[in-house]
C-alpha cells in the first residue's frame, strides 16, 4: 500500500508519542515497586540502579515528543505535558514517602522528620505550580519548564537514587542524601518564583 509522505510522518510521530506515553507510565508507576523494594530490603545497588535508570526516561520520553512535535511541525501538546509531569510527581512523592518509612524503621526519626519536610514543602510548591500553570494556560501562554526545575528534578532523583544505594550507609551517608533533598528543594521553591515571572514578563 502506497501512502503520501505526511500519512508516513503522522504515523511516525503517532509512534513516538506512544513510546513516550508508555514510558511516562512506568515512571509513574514504578514507585508502587521500588518503594516496597527499598522499604522490604533496604539500600542496595540493584534497586539504586534501577531507580537511576528510571529517572531517566523523562529526559527520554521528552525527547521523543519533542522529536513527534517536528516531524509534524506542530508544538509538543498539552496533554504529554501534564502527562510528563504527573508521572515526576508520582514517582518523587511515592519515593519520597518510602525513604521517610525506611528511615522510621531503621529508627532515624530526625531523618525521617526532615524527609517529611521536604514532602511538605514540596507538596505546597506543586500546589502553587499548579495554579501559576493554570492561569498561564487560561491565557494561552505555554508552561514549558525553566531549566532551574529541571535541575531540581534531577538533583532530587539523584539524592534519592543515592539514599538507595549502600552508599547511604557510609558515614554521612545519610547527612548527604538529606543534604541533596533539602537543597533540591530549595532549588525548586526558587525555580517556582523565576518560572512565575517568567510567564508574568511574557
Amino acid at each position: 500500500m502506497i501512502t503520501t509522505l505526511e500519512e508516513q510522518n503522522f504515523n511516525e510521530a503517532e509512534k513516538l508519542r506512544s513510546i513516550a506515553n508508555a514510558l511516562s507510565d512506568i515512571r509513574a508507576n514504578s514507585s508502587l515497586l521500588l518503594g516496597p523494594a527499598f522499604l522490604l530490603f533496604g539500600p542496595n545497588w540493584p534497586l539504586a540502579i534501577t531507580t537511576a535508570g528510571v529517572a531517566t526516561t523523562d529526559r527520554l520520553d521528552g525527547d521523543l515528543a519533542r522529536r513527534a512535535a517536528q516531524i509534524l511541525e506542530e508544538p509538543t501538546t498539552v496533554e504529554g505535558s501534564v502527562k510528563d509531569h504527573e508521572a515526576d510527581r508520582r514517582l518523587t512523592f511515592g519515593l519520597l514517602g518510602f525513604t521517610a518509612a525506611r528511615d522510621i524503621v531503621d529508627g532515624n526519626l530526625a531523618s525521617a522528620a526532615i524527609v517529611g519536610g521536604v514532602i511538605a514543602i514540596s507538596s505546597w510548591r506543586e500546589i502553587s505550580m499548579a495554579k501559576i500553570r493554570n492561569l498561564a494556560e487560561a491565557e494561552g501562554k505555554r508552561t514549558d519548564a525553566i531549566y532551574i526545575n529541571k535541575l531540581k528534578a534531577a538533583g532530587l532523583m539523584t539524592a534519592l537514587a543515592f539514599g538507595m544505594s549502600p552508599l547511604v550507609e557510609k558515614p554521612h551517608g545519610k547527612a548527604a542524601r538529606n543534604l541533596g533533598l533539602i537543597a533540591s528543594t530549595v532549588l525548586g521553591v526558587v525555580g517556582m518564583y523565576k518560572f512565575k515571572n517568567k510567564l508574568v514578563d511574557s
